[in-house]
């Protein structure tokens, strides 16, 4: 039977079980339609901060939903989920809303940087290839359930792959005086530029190279990779672009009906006077 509490429980065995998990999923989804999204993530990532709240370090990749929906005005909501495939069955959720901490903010550096001991004893991950940012987690509900029907599956280590492809983006940035002309699968920032600012429900991502990115330039790679910017959210609700349009459009036709209005009445008091 599951429960339900306001923080994580203080209870060893479970810290120790989450500690010992070497996978978990993280979900978001925009506020108003959209997709929901469910990300895996592995490696020695997560801290847990206090009974309150955790936070993981985010890696690059091939899209960038988690910080899109963080980001969205008044969204921020987060769920992580942890499950056992190996020992007795478990899952554990942990509630709350999220925040975005970008890679080169003194904040993300003094995360990072503070290696002593918590309450907890939690390692402080290790800065890896590629990390693009730090996802906090303010936990505002905890949630157990028994997992019986989640499988049993032997972990056998971390992929690499990630990891070399990062060594190698990050290694090409450095050696060129402007990253931003190579290749965006060639460089680490210019494919956070390319394929990190933006959903797939093209609202706004990484922050990090967002002042070279602009609306045609997100037009252009969401259908490179099949999507459609127009039909998406965020171009259902409208750029700032359209918006300023039409606002100008309204103001111009009010004070050109005035105008009107105020020359009619001239009109008509004169032909009065005759």
């Amino acid at each position: 039977m599951g429960k339900f509490y306001n923080e994580i429980p203080d209870d060893p065995k479970l810290l120790d079980w989450i500690k010992s998990q070497q996978l978990f999923h993280v979900a978001t989804a925009p506020l108003n339609g959209g997709h929901v999204n469910v990300s895996p993530k592995g490696q020695p990532t997560l801290k847990v901060v206090n009974s309150k709240a955790v936070w993981y370090l985010d890696l690059t990749g091939s899209g960038n939903e988690t910080i899109s929906h963080l980001y969205e005005p008044g969204n921020a909501r987060m769920t992580l989920m942890f499950e056992a495939f190996q020992g007795p069955p478990q899952i554990v959720r942990l509630f709350g809303h999220g925040r975005v901490i970008e890679r080169g903010t003194p904040e993300f550096d003094e995360l990072l940087d503070n290696r002593g001991p918590d309450g907890y004893g939690w390692p402080t991950p290790e800065l890896q290839p590629g990390a693009r940012a730090i996802i906090w987690l303010d936990i505002e509900k905890v949630g157990t359930s028994c997992g019986y029907s989640v499988p049993f599956y032997e972990f056998k280590g971390h992929r690499d792959v990630l990891k070399n492809w990062s060594v190698t983006l990050e290694k090409n940035d450095r050696e060129v005086e402007d990253p931003w002309s190579l290749h965006p699968k060639k460089s680490l920032k210019n494919y956070w530029l390319h394929f990190n600012t933006w959903s797939m429900d093209g609202l706004p991502g990484y922050k990090g190279v967002s002042d070279r990115a602009n609306t045609a330039l997100v037009r252009k790679v969401m259908s490179d990779v099949g999507l459609n910017y127009d039909n998406s959210l965020a171009g259902r609700r409208g750029t700032p672009e359209r918006w300023h349009l039409l606002l100008v459009g309204l103001i111009f036709g009010w004070v050109l009906a005035e105008a009107v209005k105020g020359n009619m009445t001239s009109i008509a008091r004169q032909l009065m006077k005759a």
